[in-house]
């Protein structure tokens, strides 16, 4: 599988960069200043065969993650409302949501947990480096009617500031849980909203990771938007084998985090 000419790094590109150091426990998207010369190979392979292609692009890109580097802020926005119950779609985000806080365990991540339903979202686990207290929380969260993704995606940007006055280069995950069908926005049209919202993350330097848990089209075009307009990545639940979901999401967790 070959690089697309022009339009990607290429390994050992700076010459004479130094590798960082420690030992290679994951691989984690490419981010502006990493080494040239310490790309991980087998990780760029796996992401651009998940875009069902045959090159690697820029997209791609991941590098060797190092023991040594500072644990990460990893927040879950999950979708409590009816459609998410309808279906029992509640259960598998709340089990992939604790797969991967107990990897994030190992990682000496910090976790916190949003949940959006009716016409709020709450932030029902405040971030902590205890995820058995996120994992509890998470097997009661409440359930209500409509859809306020805005809401959802504005309270996991203002924690992930919040806890950056304290740690200013505090590096931040978001793993959006949905179905992706918002019904209720904050002032105005819902999906315009999810959109500049998923802008404003991914302007921030956060790296946004959603779980498409859509059954039909709708859902899932806006959930691949909500992907593209952050630079984030999009896993359509319903095409990955289950026994194969928690795995595949703690992956590309770790290939977001810095």
């Amino acid at each position: 599988m070959p690089f697309l000419d022009g339009d990607t790094a290429r390994i050992g590109g700076d010459d004479g960069a130094p590798t960082s150091t420690g030992r290679y426990v994951r691989a984690r998207r490419r981010h502006p200043g990493d080494c040239g010369n310490d790309i991980a190979v087998d990780a760029s392979l796996r992401a651009a065969a998940r875009r069902g292609e045959t090159v690697i692009g820029t997209q791609d890109l991941r590098v060797k993650g190092r023991d040594s580097e500072t644990p990460a802020l990893v927040t879950f926005v999950v979708d409590s409302s009816m459609s998410m119950r309808a279906h029992g779609d509640i259960r598998t985000a709340t089990e992939l949501a604790t797969a991967v806080l107990r990897r994030a365990n190992r990682r000496d991540d910090y976790v916190a947990v949003v949940a959006f339903r009716d016409e709020q979202a709450d932030e029902v686990v405040p971030p902590t480096d205890d995820p058995a207290v996120a994992t509890r929380q998470l097997e009661d969260i409440p359930v209500g009617n409509r859809t306020p993704l805005p809401a959802g995606l504005l309270a996991a940007y203002r924690l992930v500031e919040r806890e950056r006055e304290s740690i200013p280069a505090l590096p931040a995950v978001v793993v959006v849980l949905t179905d992706g069908r918002p019904t209720v926005g904050i002032a105005g049209d819902p999906v315009d909203e999810t959109e500049r919202l998923t802008r404003r993350l991914g302007a921030a330097d956060v790296d946004l990771l959603v779980l498409d848990l859509d059954r039909g089209t709708s859902g899932t075009d806006i959930c691949r938007t909500m992907a593209a307009k952050a630079g984030g990545e999009h896993v359509r639940i319903a095409e990955v084998p289950p026994p194969d979901r928690a795995r595949l999401v703690a992956e590309t967790v770790d290939s977001l985090r810095r």
